[in-house]
């Protein structure tokens, strides 16, 4: 590929033979608009329908910029009247579905459908469906109004606070790039594919990887309500002893009196991290009164416990959490241990087992007491307990290495995405 740092009408890198300058159009003038439904995600079902129906949802999730129909699963529509209705105006390959409404300001991501089969496909609730007027590469659209190059154009149109959205007019007065030669378009498209194919790829090795441990620590640890592992290292046996929760733990006060350290956040996911790894800015006005953590500790999250929010931090010698979580030193079994106990599936539901319905229906109360005096199997012998968090960890340093370079390739695809298509003139 050819590099060019001019900004000149043409992308930094063109594919060799490919020369001019880009195309600069109105969508208006380049898209006729389509008619969407509102069937709600209650109106949906996984299993069936004579219609397939795309969410809004979807397209900000779990759609990429390329939506194959043949390889996704695209939820249907229940009720055959309405579907039959919504088949009115049913989608076609080439068509872009955007995405009016996010939290944030994922609105305005896309996806272009391609292998559409016998069974219709059909815009949803909070969709802008737009059907190219002229003959455009598949897959080109789908990467180039995702891209920073289009997007751009996209944030002083968002409007809201809590919810932003776009309207359809704003879209339509927008301007896309595009380069004449179809071989361009094609050659684009074909290399952003290519790359996606390795992402998904290393997608589904992370996914393996995360699989593999869940069902080893369904052996590992032994089942609700059971005292004995079904798998066991050797030289281990009898029964794990029932420990009550709170024996195993002890609540820590230790509050921040100044702004010297560093804030971290907790999540059911993705563990514990800097509030500085996912923010620019410090979410809160101060930190004093933040409690204090060490590296072994346990925390609690009094809001999403049930859901699984519960970490043992073993990456940050100290820091600070917010006051909404509760702060434990482990004293009843190593932390190691503790760590990995907390992100087993059957935690969650002995965590909900000491909650009471909350103000609304995702909300839970915990009950402080309840939760303490259940109790969890416990391996008497430290160098169990040492064993199988260091067999999981092992698991997990794998899991880390194989996402990192998931990100690396993601990163490696933005980064072809702001080359490949024309940036904006400033």
């Amino acid at each position: 590929m050819n590099s060019d740092n001019n900004n000149n009408g043409t992308p930094r890198l063109r594919f060799p033979g490919f020369t001019g300058e880009w195309e600069e159009k109105k969508l208006s003038d380049c898209f006729t608009l389509l008619r969407n439904n509102n069937l709600s995600r209650s109106q949906l079902n996984d299993i069936t329908g004579k219609a397939k129906n795309i969410h809004y949802g979807d397209v900000l999730v779990n759609f990429g910029d390329i939506l194959d129909v043949e390889k996704e699963q695209i939820p249907y529509i229940t009720d055959d009247v309405t579907a039959e209705q919504a088949c009115r105006e049913s989608l076609k390959n080439g068509d872009v579905i955007i995405a009016d409404t996010a939290e944030d300001n994922t609105v305005g991501k896309c996806t272009e459908i391609i292998n559409i089969g016998e069974t219709p496909v059909v815009s949803g609730l909070h969709t802008i469906p737009l059907r190219p007027s002229s003959v455009f590469a598949p897959g080109y659209l789908g990467y180039y109004m995702n891209s920073q190059a289009y997007r751009v154009g996209l944030y002083p149109l968002m409007q809201g606070v809590k919810v932003t959205s776009i309207s359809r007019n704003a879209i339509l007065g927008t301007n896309i790039h595009f380069p004449s030669s179809l071989a361009e378009q094609k050659k684009i498209a074909e290399c952003l594919m290519a790359v996606d194919e390795l992402i998904t790829a290393q997608e589904q090795k992370v996914g393996a990887l995360k699989e593999r441990k869940r069902g080893l620590m369904q052996q590992l640890f032994p089942q609700l309500d059971e005292t004995t592992p079904r798998l066991r290292f050797p030289g281990f046996i009898g029964e794990w002893e029932e420990k009550e929760f709170g024996d195993l733990i002890k609540e820590s006060r230790l509050s921040s009196k100044e702004e010297n350290e560093d804030v971290l956040l907790t999540s059911a996911i993705d563990g514990m991290f800097l509030n500085s790894e996912r923010f620019s800015h410090q979410r809160g006005k101060s930190t004093i009164g933040y409690r204090k953590i060490k590296r072994g500790m346990l925390v609690l999250s009094a809001q999403n416990l049930h859901l699984g929010n519960a970490n043992v931090n073993m990456r940050f010698e100290s820091g600070l959490v917010s006051p909404a979580y509760k702060v434990y030193t482990i004293i009843g079994c190593l932390p190691e241990f503790m760590a990995q106990w907390v992100k087993r599936d059957a935690t969650k539901e002995f965590f909900l087992r000491a909650t009471t319905q909350g103000a609304s229906e995702c909300r839970k109360n915990v009950v402080w007491e309840q939760l303490y005096k259940q109790t969890i199997p416990v391996p008497n012998n430290p160098a169990e307990q040492k064993i199988i968090a260091d067999f999981l960890s092992q698991t997990d340093t794998l899991i880390t290495a194989q996402s990192q370079e998931l990100a690396v390739l993601k990163a490696h695809k933005q980064g072809l995405m702001q080359q490949l298509f024309q940036q904006p003139s400033k």
